[in-house]
């Protein structure tokens, strides 16, 4: 009797310490979930190809890396801030150098960030005419933008650091046994000194700041009545796809145009473009007609 007395405490006492240790052990841990690779701030556009969009709170401009055989070619320099961002995001594409950046025009968030990709042991390069506007604009521009920016103000510079080479007769080609980059200037649009890259094997053409398709950018240099005439009339460049200098554009969804559109269909750019394309017929006409 003792002894069935004393099991079943035995037997009691056991029962409430392991009540006792599962009521006070930590709950199972969740497995972790699978972790999505992140997101690139680069989008494939064409192999070898990526497009960079900027951040607009920032006054970053886009970009487009191409591939070249031994090294990278970057349209636009960009700001400073958006110049680092850029080279760390071409980390992720390509183990390869950035060998050529190209400045599309003179404007800071596009050219701003020069000096450090020529530290940084890239070759900076132009149109001629974006040398010319520096020196028109230049040193006011750049004070300007040290005085608000932080990122202009700490490079310590007097000045604009302007392209390393520049060029005079289009198209200005860059060539190697992987891809062509062909540089072309068509007139004063944005700027004096716009300059487009055309990829003719892939049908891509980077149009910095001379295209919108809304209210972005700033007019004060530019020629906005011969702007639109300024567009090349090329049969060989149908179903061209667009990559616009500054404003909002999803990679993914860049725009293939027919001949003569030049722009994005939600574009009011096209429509003043159809415009100014029928005075430029009529104009055409009359001189012929002279």
């Amino acid at each position: 009797m003792r002894r069935s007395w004393l099991l079943t405490s035995f037997l009691a006492l056991a029962g409430l310490a392991l009540w006792v240790a599962c009521a006070e052990a930590p709950p199972p841990e969740p497995e972790p979930e699978a972790k999505a690779d992140a997101p690139t701030a680069l989008t494939k556009i064409a192999d070898g190809v990526w497009f960079r969009e900027g951040e607009r709170d920032q006054g970053h401009c886009n970009n487009v890396i191409i591939e070249l055989e031994d090294g990278l070619f970057v349209v636009d320099a960009n700001f400073p801030s958006g110049a680092q961002l850029v080279m760390e995001d071409v980390k992720t594409v390509s183990d390869k150098p950035v060998k050529w950046v190209f400045d599309t025009h003179h404007h800071g968030d596009h050219a701003y960030g020069n000096p450090l990709w020529t530290k940084a042991g890239a070759t900076t390069l132009a149109y001629v005419g974006v040398a010319e506007e520096i020196k028109r604009y230049e040193p006011a521009g750049w004070l300007g933008a040290a005085q608000a920016r932080p990122d202009v103000a700490a490079l310590n510079l007097p000045t604009l650091e302007p392209p390393q080479q520049t060029f005079t007769e289009t198209p200005h080609v860059v060539e190697d046994g992987k891809r062509r980059i062909e540089l072309h200037h068509f007139g004063w649009a944005h700027t004096r000194g716009d300059g487009f890259v055309y990829l003719p094997n892939e049908k891509i053409l980077a149009t910095g700041d001379a295209a919108t398709n809304g209210p972005y950018n700033f007019t004060g240099h530019g020629n906005t009545g011969a702007g639109p005439m300024c567009w090349p009339e090329r049969s060989s460049w149908t179903s061209t796809r667009f990559c616009l200098g500054t404003v909002r554009q999803e990679a993914a969804k860049l725009s293939k145009v027919r001949r003569r559109s030049w722009s994005f269909s939600t574009a009011p750019w096209m429509r003043l473009s159809r415009r100014a394309r029928s005075s430029k017929t009529s104009l055409r006409s009359k001189r012929a007609g002279e």
